[in-house]
């Protein structure tokens, strides 16, 4: 009898990964589709801001999805400057993490 109540509990599991499943397919879809809107929403307001040039301005990178909006030669650079600080961050928070273990090792 416990061999009939797996079955029928495994069956009742199965389609709640189908249903979960089917939900997956629907949602993701939606927010996939909302996503788009809201990548052209947000160049939009960073062109408003002047975070991002504007396609008259001819800007050296344009940004995709961005109708021609993009970065000038001064952007790239305060972009560039904080990449570099972002990768000096975490590269130092290695090291010392690396330096700590070594020392509790010994």
């Amino acid at each position: 009898m416990s061999d009939q109540q797996t079955s029928a509990t495994s069956s009742n599991s199965d389609s709640d990964i189908l249903a979960m499943l089917g939900f997956a397919v629907f949602f993701g879809g939606a927010i996939i589709g909302s996503l788009g809107l809201l990548w052209l929403r947000g160049v939009q307001w960073l062109v408003e801001h002047h975070i991002l040039v504007a396609a008259s301005a001819d800007p050296l990178l344009a940004i995709p999805g961005g109708d021609g909006a993009g970065l000038d030669l001064a952007r790239i650079v305060i972009v560039a400057g904080v990449l570099v600080a972002i990768v000096a961050i975490i590269a130092s928070t290695v090291l010392r993490k690396i330096r700590r273990r070594r020392r509790e090792a010994l």
